[in-house]
């Protein structure tokens, strides 16, 4: 990946990302948003949990979490005596840019403990689900940001969205300019089968 360029290009390239992704996708919106780092995330998770029970974790969250009120990722952290692995919920209480409005909670049980008869029934209730692939989502905001500013960037999803309200998947979309990587979370505002209920969010910031 080669190196981006001035801070002044790199923020008018993503700028008009952002401009084309709205102008181009109808009835979707664009937005950008504040976020702090998976790594940054990690280690305040870390510090709180060692200043509560005097050891320190090992904690690894995906990616970055968008700074938003209620916003929510899930992480995975090890006990450092037995090397078990849990899940934990980061919760953003209060937006503040250092990280500190965030909530860690732990779950009560190990990760595999849960039954494969309850993984089974989410599987079934999900295959009931109408969903849109990732290839549509992705080719949806290259072709329209190729179409309004007249580049194409690079986006990734990782998986099909469920088409009901309130869903939400994360996706990367690379600048085409300097090649930078910023996360984007795509929403489902309503769940139209063409896609066109979908939203999307670019973070403000770089991927790690």
């Amino acid at each position: 990946m080669r190196p981006t360029t001035s801070t002044p290009a790199r923020r008018a390239t993503l700028a008009l990302i952002v401009v084309g992704l709205a102008a181009g996708l109808g009835g979707c919106s664009v937005s950008v948003n504040k976020t702090v780092s998976g790594s940054t995330v990690a280690n305040l998770a870390e510090d709180t949990f060692e200043e509560q029970i005097g050891q320190r974790p090992e904690v690894e969250c995906p990616e970055s979490l968008a700074l938003t009120i209620d916003e929510t990722m899930r992480c995975t952290l090890t006990d450092p005596s037995s090397g078990t692995e849990y899940g934990m919920t980061v919760l953003v209480q209060d937006d503040a840019a250092d990280g500190s409005g965030l909530h860690f909670q732990v779950d009560d049980e190990a990760k595999g403990a849960g039954t494969t008869d309850d993984a089974a029934d989410d599987a079934d209730a999900d295959a009931g689900s109408p969903t849109l692939s990732a290839g549509a989502v992705e080719a949806s905001a290259a072709d329209a940001l190729e179409k309004s500013v007249g580049v194409r960037p690079e986006v990734e999803c990782p998986s099909a969205i469920v088409l009901e309200a309130g869903q939400t998947l994360r996706c990367t979309v690379t600048d085409p300019n300097t090649e930078t990587r910023f996360g984007m979370t795509t929403t489902v505002d309503e769940p139209a089968a063409d896609g066109s209920g979908l939203s999307f969010q670019v973070d403000d910031v770089p991927l790690d």
